[in-house]
């Protein structure tokens, strides 16, 4: 793997990359089963119309809305709940629970109507496909703001996310 940033996140989609002749859901079990410690992935292919979730710690949860078209997931349980309960969309995920993923398994939510895709890492599904589309551009839309800062101190970024860049909605 040749390294361009000093960062795990591209060993990781390198590892991915190797293994897409065996098609995403198995390049992304055996990408995974390769990490070593604690590690949390969401992965949002560009060519293929799902977003893949796992965790090997259990420090990730998510929650679909009732309708189904809304799909919220952060890595902590508390976080999740808050969101989720925001007075703009608590109505949306009203009498939905919080799941958590726990080792060995995964999710691929398909990005056309968020159907859900359980496996487990150790076993990805054979003749399980997720439909490959156009490449597409994914964007960071994450808003660095300022704080204020204390009399003769720099002010400190600190992140935040619009409603819409915290979970996926489909219409």
């Amino acid at each position: 793997i040749k390294r361009e940033y000093e960062v795990d996140t591209e060993a990781f989609l390198s590892l991915v990359q190797q293994g897409r002749d065996q098609g995403l859901l198995h390049a992304f079990a055996n990408a995974f089963n390769q990490l070593q410690g604690a590690n949390t992935v969401a992965l949002l292919a560009a060519d293929h119309d799902a977003i893949l979730l796992t965790s090997s710690n259990g420090s990730l949860y998510f929650s679909l809305s009732a309708s189904g078209h809304e799909l919220a997931f952060a890595s902590e349980k508390y976080i999740l709940e808050q969101f989720i309960r925001h007075p703009k969309i608590e109505s949306m995920f009203a009498g939905q629970q919080v799941r958590q993923i726990l080792a060995p398994q995964a999710y691929a939510f398909t990005l056309s109507d968020l159907a859900a895709i359980s496996f487990d890492l150790n076993h990805p599904p054979q003749g399980v496909s997720l439909a490959a589309i156009p490449p597409r551009a994914i964007e960071d839309r994450v808003i660095q703001h300022r704080k204020p800062a204390p009399s003769g101190a720099a002010p400190q970024s600190t992140s935040s996310w619009a409603k819409n860049d915290l979970f996926m909605h489909n219409v």
